[in-house]
């Protein structure tokens, strides 16, 4: 685990099925290659090579991978950022910026302190800006 000032975080990389689990801290997963597909308790994800999931805590979760699949997982003390009761599919730009910057913050994984923080800080606000608005209030509108 990686330990800030602001925030702590687990961060790291994963090539291969993982079976059902859960966490107790949010978890953004960002396909980095191949294609896979993500197990929750109500539906399945489709993934792909910039594809990235927001899952809240205690979501149930596990994937199911081609040979090629590799993702980067970020986990950690998110709530200042999400507010969420399902898991969100986020969709890269055009120019790959969520791609890029997770693999920045894996990169600089053990740098800590607030460099880390910004560059988390930086992915949380670029997932928000392009999380699709149909996405989030269905999702509101389901949970009341």
């Amino acid at each position: 685990m990686v330990t800030g000032d602001k925030m702590n975080y687990l961060i790291g990389f994963i090539n291969h099925k993982s079976p059902l689990h859960q966490h107790q801290n949010y978890e953004i997963i960002v396909c980095s290659k191949g294609s896979g597909t993500m197990q929750l308790a109500q539906r399945e994800i489709t993934f792909s090579e910039g594809d990235m999931v927001i899952v809240p805590p205690h979501t149930l979760h596990g994937s199911e991978a081609d040979a090629q699949w590799e993702r980067l997982y970020i986990s950690g003390d998110l709530h200042p950022f999400f507010n969420l009761s399902r898991p969100v599919a986020v969709c890269d730009n055009a120019e790959k910026e969520g791609l890029q910057l997770a693999k920045l913050i894996y990169q600089n994984r053990y740098a800590g302190g607030d460099y880390l923080h910004y560059l988390i800080s930086a992915f949380a606000h670029f997932l928000l800006n392009n999380m699709q608005p149909e996405s989030t209030i269905s999702t509101a509108v389901k949970d009341i």
